[in-house]
């Protein structure tokens, strides 16, 4: 049953990066990163919010399209391990 989860989960990430465009990326991505409160109430919760939204932000599109592809074939394949 993990395993079935994880390929759902791996198979909802390879869609969600064969999805991303790069329209939302350049456009609202940059506004939404804005309009996020990153206070967590810690000074070292609030800096790797903050570093965190600065990397996405900076990223070309096309390399966060790929971190999410990549993220989904590594969750299917340790969740094929894992049986």
């Amino acid at each position: 049953m993990g395993n079935f989860i994880a390929y759902l989960i791996g198979a909802f990430f390879i869609i969600l990066g064969l999805t991303y465009s790069k329209t939302y990326h350049e456009n609202k991505l940059s506004k939404e990163i804005g309009q996020i409160n990153s206070s967590s109430g810690s000074a070292v919760g609030d800096i790797i919010a903050s570093i965190g939204l600065f990397l996405i932000g900076i990223l070309p599109w096309f390399i966060f399209k790929g971190i999410f592809i990549i993220i989904g074939i590594i969750i299917i394949v340790f969740g094929y391990l894992s049986a």
